[in-house]
């Protein structure tokens, strides 16, 4: 069983690289054991924002400016 808000979270917004998206899915969306660690997760299920670039393991990405 996936995570269910794997349809939903916007992690390619955090992670541009398809490959590194790809995997990033496959670790932490897709199995079972590992989603609920999720930070991203995590804050979805107690109603709190996402801020932008959170990875799955709680680091945060450096965003370059538009």
């Amino acid at each position: 069983m996936a995570c269910p808000h794997a349809g939903s979270c916007d992690l390619s917004a955090a992670i541009s690289n398809r490959v590194a998206l790809l995997v990033w899915r496959r670790k932490c969306c897709d199995d079972e054991r590992d989603f609920p660690a999720c930070e991203r997760f995590k804050l979805v299920e107690s109603g709190r924002p996402i801020p932008a670039g959170l990875l799955p393991n709680g680091h945060r990405l450096a965003l370059l400016p538009a």
